[in-house]
């Protein structure tokens, strides 16, 4: 396991920090690119194993598997971790571990909507890097991808591709303190039009 940081915070303070690691095992670029697809997608090209796990600043991984990967068959996308979602102020919120297993595309797809619970944490997982760079290939013409709302379409890619092991021994700690109530998913979509130069009126006729 390799651990690549892609750091586009032009803090100098954070940038002596991390020059000064000194591991065969992680690897500290700066970035230009501000936007987060953008970032992402240069990590995504810098890194060098099969399976990459795209984590942001505010998650945590309280543990990592031993040598599951030996066990992934070729039909297999992606591996799965256990995810405990919790906010600062309600501790933990809800916990997940499951595989996807169906063997089509679309029954992989209804599998995932039916476990999910209507949280896609599953974008965090360990996923080929191959097919990840295909999808993201795709959205980089896309006019609006730096605003971070593609995860969903992304999860349903993989799950086109292949189907998803669950792995028990690795934990992530995800913080769900930006859909903490419906008030704050309100203000993100409003945001989210704004941001891109459109009227926000336009959200009422989001679905």
């Amino acid at each position: 396991i390799d651990l690549l940081l892609t750091d586009n915070s032009c803090d100098e303070k954070k940038k002596q920090y991390f020059q000064q690691i000194k591991n065969e095992k992680f690897k500290y670029l700066e970035s230009n690119f501000q936007g987060p697809s953008d970032n992402f997608y240069y990590g995504l090209q810098q890194a060098q194993s099969e399976y990459l796990l795209g984590l942001g600043d505010d998650d945590k991984i309280l543990r990592l598997g031993d040598d599951y990967f030996d066990n992934v068959r070729t039909d297999f996308v992606g591996v799965r971790p256990s995810f405990v979602v919790y906010t600062k102020k309600r501790g933990v919120e809800n916990f997940s571990n499951f595989s996807i297993l169906e063997d089509t595309p679309i029954k992989r797809i209804n599998e995932y909507f039916a476990k999910c619970a209507g949280n896609n944490n599953t974008l965090y997982s360990f996923f080929k890097k191959d097919i990840h760079l295909n999808i993201q290939k795709v959205l980089q013409n896309h006019p609006f991808r730096n605003t971070g709302y593609f995860d969903w379409a992304i999860v349903i890619s993989f799950l086109a591709e292949g189907k998803v092991i669950s792995d028990p021994s690795t934990v992530i700690f995800y913080d769900n303190e930006r859909w903490s109530s419906t008030e704050i998913i309100h203000q993100s979509v409003l945001n989210l039009f704004k941001k891109n130069g459109l009227n926000p009126k336009l959200s009422n006729y989001l679905l």
